[in-house]
């Protein structure tokens, strides 16, 4: 669990004895504020290193090291889904490029602006907005 500034400045002034003050604007509090940034800083350091070291959490180039290391070869990054969808609507209207569409809970955006032509319908390219699998769409 990440630890936070003030958390941290708690616990320190807390284990100061009574006889500092320890209100804000203070010598001492200033002083305790700068450490308790500087301490949740090295929490959140040591949280990404443990994330980083587990292969269900890490991510990127740590989490092909990790693959590696068990003797598995050939990890890929996640790529992006792309296809192409129909679109329905009022003869002329435009549909700009990034325009966002939805197959499920699966967001695409639109590659290149469309306009719907006569029949009432335009096929356009689309890309997953998230990479991987779920954007494998039928």
């Amino acid at each position: 669990m990440a630890e936070t500034k003030d958390r941290i400045l708690e616990r320190i002034n807390n284990e100061l004895p009574d006889r500092y003050a320890k209100n804000a604007g203070t010598y001492t509090y200033d002083i305790n504020a700068a450490f308790s940034e500087e301490f949740a800083n090295a929490y959140d350091e040591i949280d990404e290193v443990e994330r980083q070291s587990h292969p269900s959490t890490a991510t990127g180039e740590k989490l092909g090291e990790l693959v590696q290391n068990y003797g598995m070869e050939g990890y890929k990054n996640a790529t992006i889904s792309s296809g192409e969808v129909t679109l329905r609507g009022d003869t002329g209207a435009v549909a700009p490029a990034g325009s966002k569409v939805a197959a499920g809970n699966v967001i695409f955006s639109i590659t290149d602006e469309a306009t719907i032509g006569a029949e009432g319908t335009v096929t356009v390219g689309v890309i997953a907005d998230v990479a991987g699998s779920q954007g494998n769409v039928s």
